[in-house]
Formats: structure tokens, C-alpha cells, sequence
């Protein structure tokens, strides 16, 4: 089904674009992301497949985990 996907974790996932039509929600206002370490690929999927979708969404809160495997050790983090 479009909007739907595992990508290759097991767990189904639902696009913004998808949750927003199921739900018949035209606009987001507070939109929270906590993915566990893929905050970036969330907005890298997001910009590639749906960037008008962002113009629906007023505040956007990310926890951003850092990992040392990513490269992600800098003091300034």
C-alpha cells in the first residue's frame, strides 16, 4: 500500500503525507521526531519524496541521538 514501508526494519511505517490523508489532517502543528539515530535520513526521505509537506507543518521537534559509529563524537556536540 503507497505510504506504507518497513524499510528493511520489520516495524511498518507510515508517511506524513500518508498519516495526514488517513487522518484527514491538512496541517501539522506540532510535528515530533524521535527515531533512535535516523533524524537525519528523516528529513533527507522527507526533502527527497515530500518537501511541500513541510510548508503544513508550524513547529518541528527532533531528539537527535549522537553516535560515536556515525563520526558523531565531537566535543562541540
Amino acid at each position: 500500500m503507497a505510504g506504507i514501508n518497513n524499510f528493511g526494519h520489520g516495524m511498518p511505517v507510515v508517511t506524513i503525507p500518508y498519516a495526514m490523508k488517513l487522518l484527514g489532517h491538512p496541517r501539522i502543528d506540532v510535528l515530533k521526531i524521535d527515531c533512535e539515530g535516523c533524524e537525519l535520513s528523516v528529513f533527507e526521505n522527507l526533502r527527497r519524496a515530500a518537501p511541500q509537506v513541510l510548508d503544513d507543518v508550524g513547529q518541528i521537534l527532533v531528539e537527535f541521538h549522537v553516535s560515536t559509529t556515525l563520526g558523531m563524537n565531537s566535543p562541540e556536540l
